[in-house]
């Protein structure tokens, strides 16, 4: 792994949302193209990582999707599974 795939790796991990991982990996790609680099896309660290990145994203939404729509049809009758209730 290059010191390259390293540092657009660390951008995947610090990105707040889809858009910032997208912006970043783009950028990566860019460079990787235009100053010659030339890594194999196929085997790319910051590509696999964008990948994970990605789908950790559109798991999270989904759960607060779900969170959400729980909530909105009653949520108030969750009850706890040990012990008493408060």
């Amino acid at each position: 792994m290059t010191k390259f795939e390293q540092v657009g790796m660390n951008f995947q991990y610090e990105a707040l949302d889809k858009r910032d991982a997208n912006k970043s990996f783009q950028y990566s790609c860019r460079v990787c193209c235009e100053r010659g680099m030339r890594l194999s896309c196929d085997r790319c660290a910051i590509a696999t990582t964008h990948a994970i990145t990605i789908g950790a994203f559109d798991t999270n939404l989904k759960c607060k999707l779900k969170l959400t729509k729980h909530s909105s049809h009653g949520g108030g009758n969750i009850k706890p599974m040990f012990g008493k209730g408060v």
